[in-house]
């Protein structure tokens, strides 16, 4: 991922995703240059980072900071159907951990690895993680 550079570039039709709670893990906890958790928040916001990191969704975007794009239905059913999509497909723990790693993030990125890969080590050993892996 192009977080920790000056430049990103992402070119009309890509596509973007972060699939770690889908997988029940968390944001990458094994990379050696851990930053989606750190940093996604700071170049996107908390509230784009959250839709991006605790549903595992894929999203279209010519430009990162225009992700992910209003629900185009804002009545319940759409908000239900969200929440069972979300219900359905995302580790439950993957996204509390998760949730936790974007709203207390370490003083630095070396912290924040710290953090990560102790909920990797820890996810990746439950259920979720050993069937996501």
């Amino acid at each position: 991922m192009q977080l920790p550079f000056d430049f990103r570039f992402v070119w009309a039709g890509a596509k973007l995703t972060f699939p770690f709670v889908r997988r029940g893990v968390v944001p990458e906890g094994t990379s050696l240059y851990p930053t989606t958790s750190y940093l996604l928040p700071r170049l996107l916001g908390h509230s784009r980072a959250n839709s991006l990191l605790l549903t595992g969704d894929t999203a279209d975007s010519p430009h990162p900071g225009s992700l992910p794009q209003d629900p185009p239905d804002p009545r319940r059913p759409a908000a239900l159907a969200f929440a069972q999509e979300l219900a359905a497909t995302t580790s439950q723990v993957s996204v509390a951990v998760t949730k936790g790693l974007i709203q207390h993030p370490g003083e630095s990125v070396e912290e924040n690895h710290i953090y990560d890969s102790r909920g990797m080590r820890e996810l990746a050993q439950s259920a979720d993680g050993e069937e996501g892996i």
